[in-house]
Formats: structure tokens, C-alpha cells, sequence
């Protein structure tokens, strides 16, 4: 009945995982396992039905959100169906995690070659992108695209400030990338006038002796304004985010 019967209840199930696009295979000892099981119900086929529909229930509900495509059915599988999807689900996800982190390599990547700086996420900050990416069903390339959309901006001017071209991410940088990345850049002007005290020389001096790059103004890191500028007229606002004249260059 469970193998050769035309419409039988196994067909049915296996259809049904089909129209989920996930294919499962019921080894030979777990066909035995149904018919014994089954058959102690005793109500004929209907016992089958009542077998089939304890052991795949929750498969049903679990797998299509998963990247699980294929799975075999043992005879543990029958006996025990709750503690086998459990154990598939905590290995998708370990894979699933291993897939995400590498996505998160690949963002940094593209970055790089877009804008020609380095980020460098700790081991930390990936964790943070894949638990949020998991739990808000969203990509990391869509995560990062929106967490670090402005930064070449602000990253372009601290560049100009200091010279450097690789930066850390760390948790606190994706938790609250705006506020970090205007953190930043008040530290880089502070470097810049320490340096200026240290060689006794404008902190402009500082600046145009450093390679330049062409940054377009941006809301969110304010009016870029030219090297030429003495960075004693400057202020920032790191609550802003804005670099600020003062009323002589207003």
C-alpha cells in the first residue's frame, strides 16, 4: 500500500515537498519503521496516513524557509522526527552562517575596489551583520549597502587628514555606523593639529603635504572644504556630523 498503491499516501507527500522544492528519500529500514508503527495504530492504511503525517508535519512548516533542498528518511527519522530536524536545522544554520561571513568578504571587496579603501570587519562585527541578516531576513550585501552607504565620503576626508587607507569595523561601527564614522573624523582632525603643534607649522601645511583626493559635499559629512583651508577655522560637530566654518569663512 505505501509503495506500489496508485495515490498512495507517500506519493502525495512527496509531491507536496516537491511544491516546497525539497526532495526526500525514505531509505528501505525506514519503510519497514512506517509499516511496524502503522500497523500498532490498528486502522488498516489510515494508519499510515496517521504515521506519515506525526514523522513530516513539521518539515512541512521548517524546511522551505531553509536552504535545505534534499534530506534522507532512516528509520531514527520515524522514530524520532523531532530530534533529526532539529539536528538538520543546526547544521543549515552553521552553513548558512559560513555563507553569510563570506558574503560580508565579499561586500569589503567591492568596496575597495570601488573607493580604494580597506575595511577590515572583526570577527565580532561579521557575527553582528549575520545575526542581524538572519533575523530581519535580509541580505548582507543589503545590510552593508545601507549601514555603510556615506561612508567613502567621510572616509575620503579622514584620508586626506591622516594618510590612512585601511579601517577597522568593528561591533560598535556596525551597531552605530553614523555616530562612529563622525567619531572618526573629529579624532582626525585632532591628529591633524597635533601633528601641526609637534613640527610647528600651520595645520594646513599638514594637509597639502599629504596626497589630496576630490570629495563631493555630502549631507552626511557636511561641506568637504578644500586643503587650502587652515584647519584652525574648522569645527566639528560630531553630533552633526558637519564640519563647520566659523564666521570669518562664512
Amino acid at each position: 500500500i505505501l509503495l506500489q498503491s496508485e495515490g498512495s499516501i507517500l506519493r502525495q507527500y512527496q509531491t507536496e515537498f516537491d511544491g516546497y522544492g525539497v526532495e526526500f528519500t525514505l531509505l528501505p529500514g525506514a519503510v519497514t519503521k512506517i509499516s511496524q508503527m502503522a500497523y500498532e495504530q490498528k486502522t488498516g492504511a489510515r494508519g499510515l496516513m496517521t504515521v506519515l503525517e506525526r514523522v513530516f508535519r513539521d518539515f512541512k512548516f521548517e524546511l522551505p524557509s531553509t536552504s535545505i533542498r534534499k534530506f534522507e528518511v532512516t528509520p531514527e527519522t520515524i522514530e524520532k522526527p523531532g530530534q533529526h530536524l532539529k539536528a538538520m536545522l543546526k547544521e543549515n544554520e552553521v552553513a548558512q552562517r559560513k555563507l553569510l561571513a563570506t558574503e560580508v568578504k565579499a561586500f569589503a571587496q567591492r568596496f575597495q575596489e570601488e573607493h580604494g579603501f580597506e575595511l577590515k570587519f572583526r570577527s565580532e562585527a561579521v557575527e553582528v551583520l549575520v545575526d542581524e541578516s538572519i533575523e530581519s531576513d535580509t541580505t548582507i550585501r543589503a545590510l552593508c549597502d545601507r549601514k555603510f552607504h556615506d561612508f567613502h565620503y567621510g572616509l575620503t576626508l579622514i584620508s586626506r587628514n591622516t594618510g590612512k587607507s585601511a579601517f577597522t569595523i568593528t561591533r560598535k561601527t556596525i551597531e552605530h555606523p553614523d555616530k562612529e564614522l563622525s567619531r572618526w573624523v573629529a579624532e582626525s582632525f585632532k591628529d591633524l593639529r597635533s601633528e601641526a603643534r609637534d613640527r610647528k607649522i600651520a595645520p594646513h601645511t599638514c594637509l597639502t603635504n599629504r596626497r589630496q583626493r576630490h570629495v563631493r559635499p555630502h549631507s552626511s559629512t557636511g561641506s568637504l572644504l578644500k586643503s587650502c583651508m587652515p584647519m584652525q577655522d574648522l569645527s566639528f560637530d560630531p553630533f552633526q556630523g558637519l564640519i563647520l566654518l566659523d564666521d570669518s569663512h562664512a
